[in-house]
């Protein structure tokens, strides 16, 4: 009788494991089947669009820390050449090597390391950017597809 016992049971979880088997495969070639087509185009434009925005905020918050950065670095030249000292803009100054050559801007460059984790270049790229975008304002407006 055992015997038999344990080939029924046997048997049966073959069938069972069988089923199971064919299930998942015909599940997976269902998964197969989806077509670009049955994706929900309303969800995409509304992804699209999220997208957009998020690119335009960190463009302006881009631009925002550069001139955050800027005003700093302003602040840590403290002599000035004559062409400097008449001038109005910010961004040249920060950028004449004479006043640099004057300053220590070394110790800007190592103290916006420790507040930020930006290296010197990139606190350069960022005032150059944020200069970039006051001279050309499209640069933080991005032209969308109309």
């Amino acid at each position: 009788m055992d015997a038999t016992v344990e080939k029924r049971v046997g048997t049966e979880e073959k069938a069972t494991y069988n089923q199971l088997k064919k299930a998942a495969a015909g599940a997976c070639k269902s998964c197969d089947d989806i077509s670009a087509d049955s994706v929900n185009r309303n969800e995409d434009e509304v992804t699209q669009k999220q997208i957009r925005k998020n690119k335009e905020n960190r463009m302006r918050l881009c631009a925002k820390l550069g001139a955050q950065l800027c005003s700093l670095k302003n602040q840590y030249i403290k002599e000035r050449c004559g062409k400097c000292f008449l001038s109005q803009d910010t961004y040249s100054v920060i950028n004449c090597q004479k006043c640099i050559k004057l300053n220590k801007i070394q110790l800007f460059y190592d103290r916006m390391k420790e507040l930020t984790i930006y290296e010197k270049y990139c606190v350069r790229f960022l005032i150059s950017f944020s200069r970039l975008c006051v001279c050309y304002i499209k640069i933080i407006i991005p032209m969308f597809d109309v």
